[in-house]
């Protein structure tokens, strides 16, 4: 992402183009059974925090990244002890072997994406919700490097158990 996305985002959260829900995802809320009590998440590309504020509330550790400011200052003020910070996943270097869990919902770098196993800790979990390339049909204008392609988020984690 560059200066430009992020300028993007910060106008449309500036707008208040973000959804004003306060529930997670439906997937994160039946996912977040098989994470350790305590353990250390990762959100990518977190927005205003809606997912990052309820693992929080449910005893998790959350680090947030978000390339918008505005989202992340907001998502901070929301809770105090969200680790957030502002940054372009693209570009970031995450340590090695430190989160428990990985999630992210409607964003897809494909790096990002490949670079989940040395991310996460053994037997660690991510949980993603996306857009795939059916959207298109509905959606013409949506840049189609941005959507999944059939079996391609399965065959990403290949040799990884995986819950639906």
């Amino acid at each position: 992402m560059s200066a430009d996305d992020a300028g993007r985002w910060n106008a449309r959260y500036q707008q208040g183009w973000h959804s004003n829900e306060s529930k997670p995802r439906e997937v994160l809320s039946r996912a977040a059974q098989l994470f350790q009590p305590g353990s250390l998440v990762l959100d990518l590309a977190m927005g205003m925090g809606t997912n990052a504020h309820w693992l929080l509330q449910n005893g998790f550790r959350v680090v947030g990244v978000d390339v918008s400011s505005v989202a992340v200052q907001s998502a901070k003020r929301q809770n105090q002890a969200l680790m957030a910070f502002v940054g372009d996943l693209c570009e970031f270097h995450f340590p090695l072997a430190v989160f428990s869990a990985a999630i992210s919902f409607y964003f897809l770098d494909r790096k990002v994406l490949s670079n989940l196993p040395r991310i996460l800790i053994p037997n660690g979990f991510a949980v993603i919700e996306t857009l795939t390339a059916d959207m298109l049909e509905i959606r013409p204008e949506l840049p189609a490097g941005f959507l999944l392609h059939a079996g391609e988020l399965r065959d990403s984690f290949s040799g990884w158990k995986v819950h639906y």
